[in-house]
């Protein structure tokens, strides 16, 4: 029964990982970018760090965007520790070599330790748990649908039997794969430049011209390719996971800046003060929406004030969670923590009666309660649970 659970739990808690702020892959990827241009000019240990931290981070928050992210600078960084205008041998394995390889195994041991407490194999990752328990469509679009496995609850079976198996059915045709392609740019276009894009669409021939003549530049526009392409294989994918080449992006509006400035110097200086002025506005409308927005029925602050205040009151409680058919499905409430046993509030959906009555032996010293979510917008009813009806 306690495995089962344990399943759930993992199940709950991925999709609240899905939802981590963009800045952990963007500074992941900054982190690996600047500490890579710094060895390049002056190999050392401090350098070398920080793209180990980048690479470590990115292995656990987007694993899949890490390692498309981190082959092509990898294959870089070593081609330039092989060439000519790299360090001696015993310098590049001391300073950049050996330090890095420690660091990606502590991250790789840390990884492995953490699997195997929480699914018992080094190997195998709580996702790998989520995608084998529940999910019909696979990651990628070269593998192949899973069986329908057992659903308790029907959204769920609604979720992963519809709307993601019909973005693995619509992305095999050729016009789905090219709307995901139009999207997936659209998407980058409007997250990671909005107006900073207006010095790259003013110099977009020069700044071609100069990018093929710059290394770092034509870097920069292989890993955008490659990475790009790369996220065309998942058939799910969301805005942040582009968040590893953000730091890229803004090194491309910082080089047009630049070739304006050399360009059109009148034009260029005007041009470093209209960028980031736009920016600003956007900034402060965006805050000035926020602050006339009434969050105080948001689902994140209900939550938070119903946890904090059973928080308070004695004893352990077990929150049973349903859902009107009209109502919020996604993103769920019911994530717990990782310590299922001592947590101090359980949060579970409902389902059938015969699994809500074993739900509720297993935590039977628990306080039990009902909690009725009716919509985005709507103040959640919490109740004592019926526990009577088990009997």
């Amino acid at each position: 029964m306690r495995s089962g659970f344990q399943r759930t739990c993992m199940s709950l808690n991925s999709n609240v990982a899905v939802m981590r702020p963009h800045i952990m892959g963007a500074t992941a990827g900054a982190l690996v970018l600047g500490g890579m241009r710094r060895l390049t000019r002056r190999p050392h240990l401090h350098h070398a760090l920080p793209v180990g931290v980048g690479l470590a981070i990115l292995a656990n928050s987007r694993p899949y965007e890490g390692l498309i992210f981190g082959l092509p600078a990898g294959v870089f960084l070593l081609a330039w520790m092989l060439g000519k205008q790299g360090p001696p041998l015993m310098v590049s394995i001391q300073r950049i070599g050996l330090p890095l390889l420690l660091m990606l195994c502590a991250a790789a041991l840390a990884m492995a330790f953490y699997n195997f407490r929480v699914t018992g194999d080094v190997f195998r990752t709580p996702y790998q748990v989520h995608e084998e328990t529940y999910a019909m469509a696979p990651l990628f679009l070269w593998q192949s649908p899973r069986p329908e496995p057992i659903y308790h609850h029907e959204d769920l079976r609604h979720f992963h039997t519809n709307y993601n198996l019909s973005l693995y059915y619509l992305e095999h045709s050729i016009s789905g794969f090219l709307l995901k392609t139009f999207l997936l740019l659209q998407t980058f276009a409007l997250y990671f430049f909005n107006v900073f894009a207006i010095p790259l669409i003013a110099t977009s021939l020069g700044f071609f011209r100069w990018a093929l003549r710059n290394r770092w530049a034509r870097f920069g526009l292989i890993l955008s390719g490659f990475f790009m392409c790369g996220m065309l294989l998942p058939v799910v994918w969301a805005a942040h996971y582009l968040a590893p080449i953000t730091g890229l992006s803004y090194f491309f509006i910082v080089s047009a800046m630049r070739l304006w400035r050399w360009s059109r110097k009148g034009i260029g200086r005007l041009m470093l003060w209209i960028v980031p002025f736009l920016a600003i506005v956007m900034l402060l409308m965006s805050l000035y929406e926020t602050t006339r927005e009434d969050r105080s029925l948001v689902w994140q602050v209900q939550r938070a004030k119903l946890l904090a205040q059973l928080k308070k009151e004695e004893g352990q409680h077990l929150i049973i969670v349903s859902y009107s058919p009209k109502g919020v499905v996604h993103p769920p409430w019911e994530y717990n923590e990782a310590d299922l046993d001592r947590a101090k509030v359980v949060w579970a959906r409902q389902m059938d009666r015969d699994q809500n009555c074993k739900l509720m032996e297993y935590f039977k010293n628990r306080h039990l309660w009902f909690l009725e979510i009716e919509g985005d917008q709507s103040m959640p009813k919490l109740n004592l649970y019926r526990a009577h009806l088990c009997e």
